[in-house]
């Protein structure tokens, strides 16, 4: 008996694999955990102890200083932002662009840094504030980039113009001071609502590292 050809039908064929979706950009990706982005750095600085500076009347100042520059550099972008993100569509109505956001462009990321390199130096490794703020300094910039992206999409020619007058990170004084309205900063008694999950998480990160200190001295 001749062998019978079967052919298999194009019904039956295993059809070739879908490419897979692109993946996310990093900085959407570092977006949504950006909250979290200090907490490894946050818990070397608190258990290294190799490599310390000993000189509390240099440090402890210092870093309580740089701290406090970063909370007043906060409450100053919120107090004209106000409560609402500046990528959320629906709810940022207007670009800002006074007060801090006429010096740099990511006045709260800058402000957020600052207060951790001052968090670092009270626990007294000055080397690895300088580490840190290199490695979370290149994750958000990726995210700012991410932002970026969504502030030219929601903005379009404004925030061209605005890009290109006002560098990204490092502040540098505007050409002219646009004039402010007070009416319209966000209110003090709001901002401290707000902010107290962040003014809290200071404290915490002082009395960390003040028992850092004082275990390190009783040891």
């Amino acid at each position: 008996m001749p062998p019978v050809a079967i052919e298999i039908s194009d019904a039956l064929a295993v059809p070739p694999s879908a490419p897979p979706p692109p993946a996310p950009p990093l900085g959407r990706v570092l977006f949504r955990v950006r909250g979290w982005l200090y907490l490894p750095f946050a818990a070397f600085a608190l258990l290294w102890t190799r490599g310390e500076w000993e000189d509390d009347l240099i440090l402890w100042p210092l870093g309580l200083s740089i701290m406090a520059a970063g909370a007043w550099l906060r409450f100053a972008a919120i107090r004209r932002m106000g409560g609402a993100a500046r990528t959320k569509k629906d709810k940022a109505k207007r670009l800002v662009t006074t007060g801090p956001y006429a010096w740099t462009r990511n006045p709260l990321y800058l402000a957020n840094l600052t207060a951790f390199a001052g968090f670092v130096i009270l626990c007294e490794l000055p080397w690895f504030a300088a580490a840190s703020l290199l490695v979370l300094g290149a994750a958000f910039h990726a995210i700012a980039r991410y932002e970026e992206g969504i502030l030219a999409a929601s903005f379009g020619a404004e925030f061209d113009d605005y890009r290109a007058r006002v560098p990204m990170w490092f502040p540098r004084r505007p050409r002219s001071v646009e004039a402010e309205d007070p009416s319209t900063f966000y209110p003090i008694g709001k901002i401290a609502r707000r902010e107290r999950g962040a003014l809290l998480n200071l404290g915490v990160l002082v009395a960390l590292a003040f028992l850092k200190e004082l275990v390190a001295h009783t040891s």
